[in-house]
């Protein structure tokens, strides 16, 4: 790679170009320079060969036997190159950006939010996935991922996005407005529902002996569905029953406590290969950190 970075390939480019003009002056214009730096340029290349390239003829430039023989031998590898440059630059513009995302927080976060950055970015194009587990970033799965963890993911990098918290929420209709329960005391007789992985007991010290019936859900996102339909008091992702919160849906029932994970930007080492991908990505992430503040 060193030697390519030596060798002289726009001087190459100015030396096609006189040669499909015939003409200094005209390459200049084909090329938008100044004619004396179309001079420089194939000087440059001569004495880089210490060949003669061009010469004059009456008013005329014409190209000497070992420019033309030079021409023909890199006019297919310049093809190539171009061609090879112009497939790149079509699929960069056709890919979209490509995120993995749980799927609770692309419902009860993401989707409802999703219009304020594809109005001020119209220009990435996006593709989301929906996934419970760390996909395969050597198969191409995606360029990165939303997770929740503690940061920590084996080759891969990390950013933290937003802290996450547990509230106890239900609907409007199951307790009366204004009511709060004092953290490890559950009032008993209200249905509790709950992930399979975040049990009443991280916030109600008596959840186990309030004798009220229970129902364990492994789906984030419908957890919340069945505390906005009324089916029971459901502790809960402070980021994905948020917006229910500000409109109405549901109310808190006492107070937040700090979740054990938070949610982490993700993506391999070295993601910058693809510049494109790698701009949307940082684009991206910017906007993620900056919507998310104000749920802290």
């Amino acid at each position: 790679m060193k030697t390519l970075s030596r060798l002289p390939l726009n001087a190459l480019r100015v030396l096609i170009a006189v040669q499909q003009t015939g003409s200094m002056a005209r390459a200049a214009e084909l090329l938008h320079v100044q004619p004396s730096a179309v001079s420089m340029q194939i000087k440059n290349l001569s004495d880089y060969l210490g060949l003669p390239l061009v010469a004059k003829v009456g008013r005329q430039i014409k190209l000497s036997t070992h420019a033309l023989q030079l021409l023909s031998n890199i006019a297919f590898p310049l093809e190539q190159i171009e061609s090879a440059l112009a497939t790149m630059k079509l699929q960069a513009s056709n890919h979209p950006f490509t995120l993995s995302v749980l799927p609770s927080f692309l419902y009860r976060w993401l989707l409802p939010r999703l219009q304020i950055f594809e109005a001020a970015h119209p220009h990435i194009q996006l593709r989301i996935l929906t996934s419970r587990e760390l996909i395969d970033f050597s198969k191409g799965e995606a360029d990165a991922a939303v997770r929740l963890g503690n940061g920590n993911w084996s080759g891969l990098e990390s950013i933290k996005l937003m802290n996450e918290w547990l509230i106890p929420v239900c609907a409007p209709n199951i307790v009366r407005q204004g009511t709060k329960w004092t953290r490890g005391q559950i009032p008993r007789g209200i249905k509790l529902l709950h992930s399979v992985s975040d049990s009443w007991s991280m916030w109600g010290g008596n959840a186990e002996k309030s004798k009220s019936s229970s129902l364990a859900v492994d789906d984030a996102a419908a957890l919340v569905s069945e505390a906005e339909s009324g089916r029971g008091a459901a502790l809960a992702r402070w980021s994905l029953v948020h917006d229910a919160l500000t409109h109405g849906r549901l109310i808190a029932l006492g107070e937040r406590i700090p979740y054990r994970f938070a949610y982490y930007w993700v993506n391999p080492k070295n993601s910058n290969s693809n510049l494109r991908t790698f701009e949307s990505g940082t684009v991206l992430k910017k906007w993620l950190i900056s919507a998310s503040k104000h749920l802290e």
